[in-house]
């Protein structure tokens, strides 16, 4: 079964709830399928913290997973 990659990007305003209902039905136990989530914090905080270098990370994880 072939291995499938999800960019999950959190941050503030992203509908923190909504978010973790969709990552719950997604569980590969429910779904059948191999998942491997990459998170992502997007928050204000962390993007000043890491110089909004986690943008840039999260942007090749796209780029790369699609």
């Amino acid at each position: 079964m072939p291995k499938y990659t999800v960019v999950v990007l959190e941050g503030d305003q992203t509908g923190q709830e909504l978010l973790l209902e969709a990552l719950r039905v997604l569980q590969p136990s429910l779904i059948r399928l191999d998942l491997d989530f990459v998170p992502f914090d997007l928050s204000l905080q962390n993007r000043r913290a890491t110089q909004n270098g986690v943008v840039f990370e999260a942007a090749a994880a796209l780029n790369q997973f699609g």
